[in-house]
């Protein structure tokens, strides 16, 4: 199946226009991620922030 991905042609050539996506489950990740940054928000949304 191929998609025109027509937006791809205004990125930035220092932003990639492929991403690799890890083979884990969302829990895992989440579980990393809170891990490795166990400082940073979780989520900032309309002003709100939530921590791990």
């Amino acid at each position: 199946m191929s998609q025109n991905k027509a937006w791809l042609a205004h990125y930035p050539e220092s932003i990639d226009k492929t991403i690799t996506l890890p083979d884990l489950a969302m829990g895992q990740i989440l579980q990393e991620t809170a891990a490795k940054f166990p400082s940073n928000f979780a989520l900032s949304f309309y002003g709100r922030k939530i921590t791990y």
